[in-house]
């Protein structure tokens, strides 16, 4: 494996995991907004 392939593979990974992390926050986000409107409408 050459270095610029292990490059690629290291910026993908970061990649990755940065959309990962965005998307639970999203999630955990979402679920904290409807736990709110649930319980303002009780």
């Amino acid at each position: 494996m050459s270095l610029i392939d292990d490059k690629k593979v290291v910026e993908h990974s970061v990649a990755w995991s940065v959309n990962r992390s965005r998307w639970s926050w999203m999630k955990t986000k979402a679920l904290e907004e409807t736990n709110v409107l649930s319980w303002l409408l009780k």
